[in-house]
């Protein structure tokens, strides 16, 4: 079972750094591709879509933590 958290950062802050750093780590998977970000949680469906989301942005079995760059939630 995976945990899931948000990098919520504003533009210029590091976020992508960040990404970059945590994505070397083996039990972390985060979003793929990174580029554009995925604004997944904008979306009004979202919630009856993570199914898709998950299988779209992550494919790595055995992570304990999963997470999503994304600072346009935060605009």
């Amino acid at each position: 079972m995976s945990r899931h958290f948000f990098i919520a950062g504003a533009q210029r802050s590091g976020s992508t750094y960040l990404h970059a750093i945590l994505t070397e780590h083996p039990e972390v998977e985060l979003n793929q591709p990174w580029w554009p970000e995925p604004k997944f949680f904008l979306k009004p469906d979202a919630p009856s879509r993570i199914d898709e989301y998950l299988k779209t942005y992550f494919s790595r079995d055995g992570v304990t933590l999963r997470g999503e760059k994304s600072v346009c939630y935060i605009e």
